[in-house]
């Protein structure tokens, strides 16, 4: 049975060369694709690895919506008032010029002590790191020497990924 279909195959390739060659190209294309998402994979959970260690959240309790949503601010409150810790993490990414970079929002007020990038604020006042000018940006020193952000107090801290 096999050898019968092999042989209809080959017949059929002699008469159409055009269809072997789609057929190898194609295959070519498939595999190239399925190795570079494996590829683009591999980078995506070490990014989520090195942005949860560098809030430190690889040590800390999640709290995620069973469906992946976003959990709504009205939950966020009831959690707060009801005495859970919960500090809200906001990632997404911004184009700054011309350097794209993935831009992790926290809420440094109720972020626990210890985490990456806090210990740069030594004793200074939250209100004036972060909610007035000099507006505050913690980056990668890689990431800093790319960015031009005049009024701002760009300060670097190796254990932030860099801008990818």
């Amino acid at each position: 049975m096999i050898r019968t279909v092999l042989a209809t195959l080959v017949s059929h390739w002699r008469r159409h060369p055009g269809h072997l060659i789609a057929l190898l190209i194609g295959l070519a294309s498939a595999t190239a694709l399925r190795s570079g998402v494996q590829a683009l994979n591999a980078q995506a959970r070490d990014s989520y690895d090195r942005a949860a260690g560098l809030l430190g959240a690889d040590a800390l309790d999640r709290i995620e919506a069973a469906d992946g949503t976003l959990i709504a601010t009205e939950t966020y409150a009831k959690l707060r008032r009801g005495g859970w810790r919960v500090s809200p993490v906001l990632q997404g990414r911004a184009r700054l010029g011309d350097v794209a970079v993935s831009v992790v929002g926290i809420d440094i007020l109720t972020l626990p002590p210890g985490t990456t990038g806090v210990s740069q604020l030594g004793t200074q006042d939250l209100s004036t790191a972060f909610l007035g000018p000099p507006w505050l940006i913690l980056t990668h020193p890689q990431t800093a020497a790319e960015l031009d952000m005049p009024g701002t107090d760009l300060r670097t801290d190796p254990d932030i990924p860099p801008a990818p």
